[in-house]
């Protein structure tokens, strides 16, 4: 502690007290970006995606899993390439690219890396609440689905592509 009373952060006991911030911080939103991969839409956190990229052509690399569809150059950074359709075991396969596909560069603090998706579509903006309370999925790549707009769509855990 600080010594005028304040908590570590910054955060003085009058400012926890002000209901009126409280109430804000609980309705919270979060945006979800939702693609298409092997014509299923699914979300994706936009917090967890640092870039969307157009394609570019992709070296390949000898000897690697099937997943990797190849590395590139981003930045000056070399960017490993994955389809997701591999790596998640979805039962569709990756559509051929086109105008629309997308390579989605995630945030992580080591390893660059990409999904090769079919498509973006569009952003949502779902309140924490909703995304805490996500149905059970059986996939360990999912956290679960959640409805939107009468939809149904399963989240992608990003954490789970690293591991």
């Amino acid at each position: 502690m600080q010594e005028n009373g304040d908590i570590e952060s910054g955060i003085t006991a009058e400012v926890l007290e002000d209901e009126t911030l409280v109430f804000e911080m609980e309705v919270a939103d979060v945006e979800m970006m939702q693609i298409n991969i092997a014509g299923e839409a699914v979300l994706i956190p936009v917090s967890e995606v640092s870039e969307v990229i157009r394609l570019q052509p992709l070296g390949l690399v000898p000897m690697a899993p099937d997943h990797l569809l190849g590395v590139c150059n981003v930045h000056g950074h070399i960017l490993c390439v994955i389809d997701p359709c591999r790596v998640m075991h979805l039962e569709g396969k990756a559509g051929e690219d086109s105008a629309a596909s997308r390579f989605l560069r995630l945030k992580h603090p080591v390893m660059n890396l990409a999904l090769r998706v079919d498509s973006v579509s569009r952003l949502f903006r779902i309140l924490e609440s909703e995304l805490s309370e996500l149905n059970d999925d059986s996939s360990v790549f999912f956290r679960g689905s959640i409805n939107v707009e009468g939809h149904v769509y399963r989240v992608v855990d990003t954490e789970a592509l690293f591991a």
